[in-house]
């Protein structure tokens, strides 16, 4: 099946970075300033993308690295993997897949098709500044083509295409020794989507725009508590589709490896309502 396909190669090549991976970043970056991977396969948090360029590449370095993630509700499952490749913490390559299991879907009869699957090819680009170092923080311009691997799911639905561009203005901040004597990291994106859940269930011809921001507080240089709250556009005439939010842990052991949990609320998916659960994921950044 081509997405345990892609998930399998995306795990080799998270190993393949780890073998090389002495030969590429120095460990130059403070711990946790190359984020998590969202579920879009950029830098970020769980549901939204950072300004924050993956790996922990100086000027004159290569980075790359890989994740894989699964948020799991009441009537529904998603899978994402990404890789990623960064240069000289100006520049993130990504690409990735995500795998949606449809069983409330099923199960109500809204249809016969049990998961649909999307591709992402992402790039993100640091206009100016540093999250730690500048007074103004770090901002970040960066796009994602995705594409909807079930264009007829997408007809049924009611949406206009199976593929779409996102393009985002994102702006991350980090405050050392802040409120609490903690450093704290903020996070706000601007969005210009096409998307319906994601891409998941299809596309809009137009854009429209949306926010999300993301807080965390250093518990102590290795663990990371924080949320998440992401705007999302409600179009589909049939099916609604509300913001989400989480609440996250992360643990950072060394500056290869991230782990994260979190609880999510995501409201209504495909008209399948009160979709609480957990998500899950494990990253690896060289």
């Amino acid at each position: 099946m081509p997405v345990p396909n892609f998930t399998t190669a995306i795990c080799t090549f998270a190993m393949c970075a780890a073998c090389v991976g002495n030969a590429w970043a120095d460990s130059g970056a403070l711990l946790a300033t190359s984020g998590l991977r969202s579920i879009e396969g950029s830098a970020g948090g769980g549901l939204t993308t950072w300004a924050l360029i993956a790996g922990h590449a100086e000027q004159g370095e290569y980075a790359l690295g890989a994740g894989i993630s699964r948020a799991v509700t009441d009537g529904f499952a998603l899978t994402s993997a990404s890789a990623y490749w960064s240069q000289g913490n100006r520049l993130e390559v990504s690409i990735g897949r995500q795998s949606l299991d449809l069983d409330a879907l099923v199960e109500i009869g809204a249809t016969d098709r049990t998961a649909v699957a999307m591709d992402l090819y992402g790039v993100k680009y640091r206009l100016a500044g540093d999250p730690v170092y500048a007074s103004f923080g770090q901002f970040s311009l960066g796009a994602v083509y995705k594409n909807n691997r079930d264009a007829a799911l997408v007809r049924t639905i009611g949406a206009d295409r199976a593929s779409g561009i996102d393009a985002y203005l994102a702006w991350s901040k980090m405050w050392l020794d802040g409120p609490g004597h903690r450093n704290w990291l903020l996070n706000l994106t601007l969005r210009a989507t096409q998307a319906h859940q994601l891409g998941l269930t299809g596309f809009d011809d137009n854009h429209t725009l949306s926010a999300e921001g993301a807080v965390g507080v250093f518990l102590n240089p290795n663990w990371v508590v924080g949320a998440e709250y992401r705007n999302k556009p409600d179009r589909l005439p049939n099916v609604a589709e509300d913001d989400w939010a989480d609440l996250y842990l992360a643990w950072f052991p060394n500056k290869r490896w991230a782990v994260a949990v979190a609880y999510l609320d995501l409201g209504s998916i495909g008209g399948v309502d009160d979709q609480h659960g957990w998500f899950a994921s494990v990253q690896y950044n060289d």
